[in-house]
């Protein structure tokens, strides 16, 4: 008898350890994507305020804004989040691929986030191609497998448009509109998954400096502007900062490029949830 009754309270326990964590995932989240986070842009994004869409030659902005693929070189990448806001059970991870051929590029994308309790895995194909001279249009479509402990799983479909534009040497813009098939978890809008707009522009200067701004509006939160620098005294090492806006957060992180290999570091600070490390490792043969 007692040992059935200390099963039953470990089933309680582990129950209600399962119901904090979610409670605590979809809080984060909501505050967190306020400020500008959503899902994992890779190192040296998130090093840059998390600022992506119009980044041509980083695998991640090309799993983030499929028109970029039409200029993005072959080669993949790989992302660890250890832990997100010091919580183990945050973890996430992703590895991209592109291959480019002539005016156009393909990528598949594989992303992991949360533990056993609560889970999302999602895979992604992404093609983009140019149209016009300096004009590149693409489509990314994803499967949002979710799989929660003691309550069963589910998976959603959602499709992305990108577009890039090369605006003078050096300079591009971007634009993505994400969700732009308005998935919902069930027949209710409430449950759909938000609808998010985003643009940005990207200076290359000289090859020395990057600096770029981007401008999110998710249809439940006020505009996020990201904005970050980079700069690269010697080819193999490269230095970032970045800072978003409502809230305001920082972010800093380094990188080392060597013999087609690609190691960035990064870490992010929100001002409620503390603090985020990232490490990414790329390759471009």
């Amino acid at each position: 008898m007692n040992t059935q009754h200390h099963i039953k309270i470990e089933n309680s326990l582990r129950h209600g350890k399962a119901c904090i964590l979610l409670l605590s995932i979809t809080l984060l989240f909501n505050t967190a994507h306020a400020g500008g986070e959503g899902r994992d842009r890779g190192a040296r994004s998130s090093a840059l305020g998390g600022s992506i869409v119009s980044i041509p030659d980083d695998a991640w902005a090309g799993a983030w804004n499929p028109a970029l693929l039409a200029w993005l070189p072959t080669g993949g990448s790989i992302v660890w989040t250890p832990s997100r806001y010091g919580l183990r059970e945050l973890e996430s991870s992703g590895i991209v691929w592109a291959q480019h051929v002539a005016g156009a590029g393909a990528m598949f994308a594989i992303s992991n986030f949360g533990s056993s309790l609560y889970r999302e895995t999602t895979p992604a194909l992404s093609f983009g191609m140019e149209v016009d001279g300096g004009v590149a249009l693409g489509v990314r479509a994803a499967l949002l497998c979710i799989s929660i402990e003691r309550y069963g799983s589910t998976s959603l479909p959602q499709v992305d448009v990108g577009m890039a534009i090369a605006l003078h040497e050096g300079v591009s813009f971007g634009a993505l509109v994400s969700n732009i098939s308005h998935t919902s978890i069930s027949a209710t809008v409430r449950d759909r998954l938000p609808l998010v707009v985003s643009t940005g522009i990207s200076w290359n200067l000289d090859s020395l400096a990057l600096f770029t701004v981007e401008v999110e509006k998710d249809v439940r939160w006020p505009f996020t502007v990201r904005t970050g620098v980079e700069y690269k005294p010697v080819d193999v090492l490269v230095f970032r900062i970045g800072a978003t806006v409502e809230p305001f957060t920082s972010s800093f992180g380094i990188g080392i490029r060597h013999a087609g290999f690609v190691v960035d570091v990064s870490y992010r600070h929100h001002p409620d949830l503390g603090g985020t490390q990232y490490l990414g490792i790329g390759f471009q043969p």
